[in-house]
């Protein structure tokens, strides 16, 4: 007798420690859900690239004969692609950079911005052609050397990427 009142004891206490810590993970599940945030909420967050586009489009209101507006705006819908993975950014920072050139077809900017773009599409030799329009002689350039490097990579042409 005295061991089927064990066995009841012990299968009561382990009943009611699994029941008080599923309340515990329940109510802790409840609490997190609270403050993490949603979708909705993830979708609506204004982030830096945000208040990039809207700086750029205020600059090319006040300045619309200057490149310097448009590459803004270009690199901001090309960091808003990566942030989402919306690449229809990218389509719009390919239609803002032609505007640019047409402006100044020789800002090594836009060139540089469009050669990366060129490396998101996995155009690799134009954007290595791209890049190359963009050197400008004693002017040295981290972001261009950088795009040529991943094109020449892609390329396969290792030493010259070297």
């Amino acid at each position: 007798m005295s061991k089927k009142i064990f066995v009841l004891s012990a299968a009561l206490v382990l009943a009611t420690v699994l029941s008080v810590a599923g309340i515990r993970a329940l109510s802790n599940h409840e609490s997190n859900s609270v403050s993490t945030p949603t979708m909705e909420s993830l979708n609506t967050r204004v982030t830096a690239a945000d208040r990039q586009i809207q700086m750029a489009e205020a600059r090319i209101k006040n300045f619309p004969t200057s490149p310097h507006g448009y590459n803004l705006l270009a690199g901001a819908y090309m960091q808003k692609a990566r942030e989402t993975g919306d690449f229809g950014f990218n389509a719009r920072a390919e239609m803002i950079l032609n505007r640019s050139l047409e402006i100044a077809p020789d800002d090594s900017s836009a060139l540089i911005l469009r050669a990366n773009l060129l490396l998101n599409y996995h155009r690799f030799r134009e954007a290595l052609e791209e890049a190359k329009r963009a050197q400008v002689p004693g002017r040295e350039s981290p972001d261009l050397y950088g795009v040529m490097t991943d094109a020449l990579v892609e390329l396969g042409d290792y030493p010259a990427a070297v």
